[in-house]
């Protein structure tokens, strides 16, 4: 019914005027033919808990500063890089290091560390050691105590703090203008509360504990060069619950070993996107504006607090969560529930 649906919308809106980003732009707009939705998730579940699963989005979280506009990306091995650089609130690019908790919600009116709030923030002052050492996320709960349950979702207004709770992502498509030429543009939305980040817990379930048909490894996933079209792409593929890979045909990776990288071609590649493979790309990390290990570290956000200056980060590239500095830039790769 949902390729059926993309079909129709192929048919009924051939031609349109739609805001698009192309090379890093995100102000122009032309006439252009629908060609795919690149918005849908991906659709096989992965299991965060003993009782519960997800679906992964498309690709990583991606901010246009001078427009307000969230993205995912439009692959799941883009990745903006070095250009993250440039982030200020009136860059005209894309960024996807983001500072925690930076969603855009804000509750200065009883928390007056909470300044850092917005997507584009990149300052790393020190401004209270006690509450919230760099103005990155919520430093107390509702009842003005210390915030101590190490968790985002402690209350319903604290959840807002994620980027997929409170923001409406907009949805991408593969567009051919009346050049020929195919570019991105931008559809519908996913309404705020659609997607949310992962807890560090979650995360520890996903790349530790699973099971898997025919695997009697409970860490499903493996870091793996993917080239395609020349392009070498470095990152961790995350297997579904459901993933065979005698069924496949595709060549047995070894599961959960940080020493152990996969070589991906682009057929093995497709048919594992298809079969539900999750592609984590090693964003790198941004201090303020300098950023760095692009191609080399793989650190995702999660929605859990360690300190007033630290949060909680899983390392895709060995399955541990590790403590980062609040207002350092990393990736966040959102999901929505599984029903």
């Amino acid at each position: 019914m949902k390729r059926f649906f993309l079909s129709l919308l192929v048919v009924l809106v051939s031609y349109n005027t739609f805001l698009f980003a192309q090379d890093g732009a995100c102000d122009q707009t032309f006439t252009a033919a629908i060609k795919f939705d690149f918005s849908r998730p991906v659709e096989h579940k992965f299991s965060v808990s003993e009782s519960k699963a997800v679906y992964f989005s498309p690709g990583n979280l991606m901010y246009c500063p001078q427009e307000a506009i969230w993205y995912f990306a439009i692959n799941q091995y883009d990745l903006i890089g070095s250009d993250n650089a440039n982030i200020s609130s009136s860059y005209a690019g894309k960024i996807d290091l983001f500072g925690w908790g930076t969603s855009g919600f804000t509750r200065t009116d009883i928390d007056e560390f909470d300044f850092n709030s917005k997507p584009y923030c990149f300052d790393t002052s020190r401004v209270s050691q006690t509450y919230n050492y760099y103005a990155y996320g919520p430093s107390y709960d509702q009842t003005n105590t210390v915030l101590g349950d190490g968790n985002i979702y402690g209350d319903e207004t604290r959840k807002l703090y994620d980027w997929g709770q409170y923001n409406a992502i907009s949805k991408i498509a593969l567009v051919v203008n009346k050049y020929g030429r195919e570019v991105q543009k931008d559809t519908t939305i996913d309404f705020l509360g659609t997607w949310r980040t992962l807890t560090a817990e979650e995360w520890t379930y996903l790349m530790n504990n699973r099971s898997m048909p025919n695997e009697s490894t409970t860490k499903l996933w493996a870091p793996a060069n993917v080239t395609l079209d020349g392009t070498t792409y470095k990152g961790t593929l995350l297997f579904p619950d459901d993933f065979v890979f005698e069924k496949l045909g595709v060549q047995h990776f070894t599961l959960g070993n940080s020493s152990s990288t996969a070589t991906v071609d682009q057929t093995m590649w497709e048919i594992m996107e298809d079969a539900g493979v999750v592609f984590l790309p090693y964003t790198g990390n941004r201090v303020e504006q300098t950023v760095s290990n692009v191609g080399t570290q793989g650190y995702y956000w999660s929605t859990s607090v360690t300190s007033a200056k630290q949060a909680k980060a899983m390392n895709v590239q060995t399955g541990a969560i590790v403590n980062v500095e609040r207002g350092y830039g990393y990736p966040v790769r959102l999901v929505r529930d599984a029903e």
